[in-house]
């Protein structure tokens, strides 16, 4: 198909500004030019749906639309070809065949360009019209080639490529374990299984596998030169085919431009060429549409996908240690349920992205916080990160919150055992640590030493810098003075063990100490083997008056949400 040099079409969308909603701020200018792919990501709520279809008013106005029922059909002018969201894709059993393609192309293109109904609901049951259409196009195209063969019976050529064709040819490459047909005689797709050689009705397809054929369908139907928006295209389908699905129809169709509106951030990041959108909000006014959106960063330092998750939000967010399935990350959103928690790997990581993000001009509506392991942090370091609305624990790692009295006893209970029992095991509990961190102690110092050491390296000397000049590292230097002294620091730490030791501290020993075993002694008291299981598992239990109480009690040991958004204001300037 032919491309276009210049745009298939401009369009302004009217903003406003979130934080200063009498500010003036101008439109955001889209010159969409073929082989472009726009996407707009937000949250539900956003006013993607509007703005979908404030576009596709603003390419395709009504005053200059080509045709209605009445005038003759043009199918090459609609410039704006809108496939909606699908709740639910149907494929009829039998077509109803309508006396000409012309004819049903002139209908298609009047629902997906313009009609008296609202425009975000019209387009939910236009797929027996496309199918009709495909259909009609390869018989027309059938009767063509048969005529022509007869004209020429000896240099008769290969069949055309219809659209059908491409349409099922490319639902089989994306579901390579089964194939789609045409059935002429009963004008209707079938379903094909190679490894058991049964055909079957297509409508018995999964809403998944009936979607793609929709999509597919949809995009090669629109006409040259469009633009092709799409509301939630990644409704109903598998994550692994995602991103090869939506590259295909790209590629067959380079001669127009895709906008997609989506509040999923995974399928977001597969457009990996696209523009990206922020839509944070919409304002309605007498005669006016406005929206808050911005475009998304493109160099942030850290995963698209991460941004991207936070754009897609409405919650609050928290940035945690650890993965998905980690002790770290059951236990914050168990905590904090209200939260989105976003486990992110080691507490630099989440470090640097909560300073990144809560500096991203586009996120200023955005909470951010993050929560990370004490890691022997100095209160000075510790007072440095809260204003960045970055909190530490109470204790030296997220392990130790479960060796707490009042968390432990709880733990206790909810594997039966009495108040006394539970008494009684906590004593047993404190003994077991207190030894271990008899013999390893030194071995804590060493530790505690080698990381006070390197954060101080990194803060002078961090790979995130882009001024490089000798000034600005004599700068840092005199910034971090004075520095450690290794053995005095190690010795300072020794001498705190002990004194925790002597005078029978618990709370500041699991505050000094940071050791994997700890738990493991308190969950072998228990009788768990394994408490990488166990804990989440428990932690995920929203019944039980135990359950209940194991997570108020931990949300009185961590930061509150108040203090999670303390310096909020701060990190936004």
């Amino acid at each position: 198909m032919p491309m276009t040099k210049t745009p298939l079409a401009t369009v302004k969308i009217p903003r406003f500004n979130g934080q200063n909603t009498e500010a003036n701020i101008d439109d955001l200018e889209l010159k969409i030019h073929a082989g472009e792919i726009f996407v707009f990501m937000g949250a539900n709520g956003s006013g993607k749906t509007r703005l979908g279809v404030f576009l596709e008013k603003k390419i395709d106005p009504p005053a200059t639309f080509p045709f209605n029922q009445q005038t003759s059909y043009n199918p090459n002018s609609p410039k704006c070809y809108r496939i909606a969201a699908q709740r639910s894709v149907i494929v009829p059993e039998k077509i109803n065949r309508s006396s000409n393609s012309v004819e049903a192309k002139k209908t298609l293109f009047l629902v997906h360009g313009k009609s008296t109904l609202s425009p975000s609901l019209i387009l939910q049951n236009d797929f027996e019209k496309a199918l009709d259409i495909l259909f009609l196009d390869t018989m027309n195209d059938s009767y063509e080639y048969h005529q022509e063969a007869k004209l020429n019976p000896e240099n008769i050529k290969s069949p055309k490529h219809t659209i059908l064709d491409k349409a099922l040819g490319l639902w089989t490459k994306i579901n390579p374990h089964r194939e789609l047909n045409f059935d002429n005689k009963m004008w209707a797709l079938q379903t094909i299984n190679p490894d058991k050689n049964e055909t079957y009705e297509a409508r018995e397809l999964s809403d998944g596998e009936r979607s793609i054929f929709y999509y597919i369908a949809q995009a090669l139907l629109a006409p040259e030169n469009a633009v092709i928006l799409l509301d939630e295209p990644e409704l109903h389908l598998n994550r692994t085919i995602l991103a090869q699905l939506w590259n295909e129809i790209e590629e067959m169709r380079p001669d127009c431009a895709f906008i997609y509106m989506t509040h999923d951030p995974d399928f977001a990041a597969t457009r990996q060429n696209a523009r990206k959108y922020a839509v944070s909000a919409y304002q309605k006014e007498t005669n006016a549409e406005k929206w808050e959106i911005e475009l998304v960063p493109e160099e942030i330092g850290f995963p698209e996908e991460i941004l991207l998750k936070v754009i897609g939000s409405r919650q609050n967010i928290l940035f945690v240690e650890g993965k998905k399935t980690s002790l770290d990350y059951a236990l914050y959103k168990a905590a904090y349920p209200t939260w989105l928690a976003i486990p992110i790997e080691g507490c630099q990581t989440v470090i640097d992205t909560v300073k990144a993000l809560n500096d991203c001009p586009s996120l200023h509506r955005v909470k951010i916080a993050g929560i990370i392991d004490n890691d022997g942090r100095s209160s000075k370091q510790i007072e440095a990160l809260k204003e960045k609305n970055i909190h530490t624990l109470e204790v030296a790692e997220i392990e130790n919150l479960f060796l707490l009295p009042e968390i432990f006893k709880i733990l206790c209970r909810i594997k039966d055992h009495s108040e006394k029992e539970a008494e009684s095991k906590l004593e047993d509990l404190k003994e077991k640590i207190k030894k271990l961190i008899q013999t390893k102690k030194e071995e804590y110092v060493f530790d505690y030493n080698k990381r006070a050491l390197l954060q101080q390296l990194q803060d002078i000397i961090s790979p995130e810098d882009k001024d490089k000049s000798l000034k600005q590292f004599q700068e840092k230097i005199k910034k971090n003075n004075p520095f450690i002294n290794p053995i005095q620091h190690g010795q300072d730490r020794l001498k705190e063990i002990e004194t925790a030791l002597e005078t029978n501290d618990y709370k500041t020993l699991l505050f000094l100490c940071d050791d994997k075993g700890f738990l493991g002694q308190a969950t072998s008291i228990l009788g768990e083997k394994d408490y990488t299981d166990w804990l989440p598992r428990i932690l995920r239990n929203a019944s039980g008056e135990h359950h209940l109480a194991l997570r108020e009690a931990l949300k009185k040991v961590l930061p509150s949400e108040t203090e999670l958004l303390a310096n909020q204001a701060k990190t936004k300037i």
